[in-house]
């Protein structure tokens, strides 16, 4: 397992939080998984610390305002959209970003992860 710092974003607090369980792994790896409960408060963190990845919930459509803070202030942030609302994944997916509907597993997401750092090596 690659070590990442990842910023989880969403604004259920308690969805972040299972997220961020979900992630322990990378935290184990020596990696940071922080999160964040809206989206000025992802962008405060965005400017502050420097990111391998930003998991977003679609946030009401404010997950683009995290999206533009992190191509401004990270260099080649991996970027995933994870939405209850299936139009902010095609949103995302139509700027070449990973977007997954929120499900039962993160497991599609950590795959993603993975295969996109894969290929970095």
């Amino acid at each position: 397992m690659k070590m990442l710092d990842i910023l989880v974003v969403d604004d259920e607090p308690s969805m972040a939080r299972g997220i961020k369980i979900n992630l322990k792994e990378y935290e184990r790896a020596g990696g940071i998984v922080d999160v964040a409960t809206s989206c000025e408060e992802a962008i405060e963190l965005l400017n502050k610390k420097g990111y391998n990845v930003v998991i977003s919930d679609g946030l009401n459509g404010r997950w683009k305002d995290v999206y533009e803070a992190a191509v401004m202030t990270l260099k080649n942030p991996y970027i995933i959209v994870l939405s209850g609302e299936e139009k902010h994944v095609e949103a995302a997916e139509a700027l070449g970003l990973a977007g997954f509907v929120k499900g039962m597993s993160l497991k599609p997401v950590k795959e993603a992860i993975e295969k996109y750092f894969a290929k970095k090596l």
